[in-house]
């Protein structure tokens, strides 16, 4: 079980923090430890959070879901949103991202571009700040929470690494490298 003790474990590391705080370090976490890989060399794991955070490779969906459930195990409720990316160049591409809710409000995080930038431009956007333009979800749903993607838990074999990752934020700053 990774050594990873449930909720109950990271619960005294987490009333310390406020919902921002977690969100940013979680985000930050993934950035630290996950290397975008995208060759199309078939291994499906880079899709999933066990390849986000135990193999340290994924593509835009295994960052996705990685930053979904561990924001889930903090708290915070966020979904998955498919779709496409807008290149600089103008061309679209199947792309991956989520929103998050934080005090009530919805925001957009594209972990992927972020890791790829290397800083956070796509951290926290809210609606119509310019995010859609460079992220059309598969389905116009609008601005209506309930309605992205909430992806059930069953279906990823690596929510245990997520919960691994979990653990080392209970740790605090100093157990988080």
């Amino acid at each position: 079980n990774f050594g990873y003790g449930g909720p109950a474990a990271v619960e005294p590391y987490y009333e310390r923090k406020t919902d921002y705080e977690k969100v940013v370090a979680i985000h930050d976490y993934i950035l630290r430890h996950t290397k975008y890989d995208p060759a199309d060399d078939g291994e499906d794991i880079k899709r999933t959070a066990y390849g986000a955070l135990v193999e340290r490779r994924a593509v835009c969906q295994g960052y996705c879901v990685a930053f979904y459930r561990m924001l889930l195990e903090a708290g915070i409720d966020n979904r998955v949103i498919f779709g496409e990316g807008v290149g600089i160049d103008g061309k679209t591409a199947s792309h991956t991202w989520n929103i998050v809710e934080l005090y009530g409000e919805n925001y957009y995080v594209d972990i992927t571009w972020d890791d790829i930038g290397g800083k956070r431009d796509y951290f926290l956007i809210p609606a119509g700040a310019g995010f859609e333009d460079e992220h059309i979800a598969e389905k116009d749903f609008g601005d209506d929470f309930r309605y992205y993607i909430k992806v059930p838990a069953k279906i990823f074999v690596a929510v245990a690494a997520a919960a691994l990752c979990v653990a080392a934020c209970s740790r605090g700053p100093r157990g988080i490298t």
